[in-house]
């Protein structure tokens, strides 16, 4: 079911309280002093700027409040193999259930594992679904997202490789 803008919220995570916070206190400030403040609800979001702990790298308008979202939902599973793909080594799910810790992936015909989960990264207690619906934001603003879950992959691949390459021509010059 997407979520919007009039989805009541239901935090599973001491961050999700936090934001829940920061949402109503602006709210708050907004009606009681009258001041232009705007919430953004953002969902989980990527770029090639995004920090090595996230699981991928290991508007204005008064008195409104906008869902901005693409209205896809992909998992890390689905962002792995494109990732691979992309990078000419498919991968292969072997071990456990799917999305098991035990599950790891493979590449190659040396089955060569490149993927293992780390338990420390699950979550006691995580949202089911997370899937934003932006039709507030289309109809009012107007906005669209602008780049596919494939693009994103590959903008994202391209800069790791740029930054890889920087890193080894700056080992290289200092030896």
């Amino acid at each position: 079911v997407p979520q919007n803008e009039d989805t009541p919220f239901h935090p599973r995570s001491p961050y999700g309280v936090a934001k829940q916070y920061a949402f109503w206190t602006v709210v708050n400030y907004r009606e009681a002093y009258g001041m232009y403040c705007v919430n953004g609800i953002l969902f989980n979001h990527e770029s090639p700027r995004r920090g090595p702990t996230f699981v991928t790298r290991k508007v204005f308008v008064p008195s409104f409040d906008f869902v901005l979202a693409t209205g896809e939902c992909h998992s890390v599973r689905e962002f792995i193999e494109v990732a691979f793909a992309a990078v000419g080594l498919p991968v292969r799910w072997e071990g456990g259930p799917m999305g098991s810790v035990d599950e790891v992936g493979v590449v190659g015909s040396d089955q060569r594992v490149v993927i293992r989960v780390d338990p420390k990264y699950f979550r006691p207690a995580e949202v089911d679904l997370l899937l934003g619906d932006a039709s507030k934001a289309k109809r009012v603003l107007p906005w669209e997202p602008s780049t596919t879950f494939e693009a994103l992959v590959a903008e994202m691949i391209q800069s790791d490789m740029h930054d890889i390459a920087q890193r080894s021509n700056h080992v290289a010059a200092t030896q």
